[in-house]
């Protein structure tokens, strides 16, 4: 799919590579639906690059404190794999500025309410240009 073109955005994260294919985003857009990608701050960051109206919602954490714990509790990363996410997450959170909103996940349901608003807002912002693939 990379050397096809056929990648949005591609990286390799903690030694694993991800990719966002385009088709699928393409025909969902094509039909008129939202397309919401989970991506690191890089990817947004280069996907908003190449597409200039797509929304970027940085889904933080309550606390750096909170953040710790939600890592380790997932008890699935060597000690030095931990130290790596944690400086990650460290610079990502810092970087939230630069997305159009952040949203703060200290309650599920809530955080999810909150970017169905922004979506809902987004759909009718005057001048939203559409978004082609």
């Amino acid at each position: 799919m990379l050397q096809r073109g056929e990648l949005l955005e591609n990286a390799t994260v903690y030694g694993h590579r991800y990719g966002v294919p385009r088709p699928p985003i393409r025909e969902a857009l094509a039909q008129g639906k939202d397309v919401l990608l989970r991506t690191d701050v890089q990817g947004a960051r280069y996907i908003k690059s190449i597409l200039p109206s797509a929304v970027t919602i940085f889904v933080a954490s309550p606390s750096w404190k909170e953040l710790e714990r939600r890592l380790r509790s997932r008890a699935a990363d060597t000690p030095e794999q931990m130290e790596l996410r944690l400086r990650t997450a460290h610079q990502e959170m810092e970087e939230a500025t630069g997305f159009d909103y952040q949203v703060t996940n200290d309650n599920l349901a809530r955080c999810a309410a909150e970017i169905e608003e922004i979506l809902a807002r987004e759909r009718v912002r005057p001048g939203r240009e559409p978004l082609t693939v």
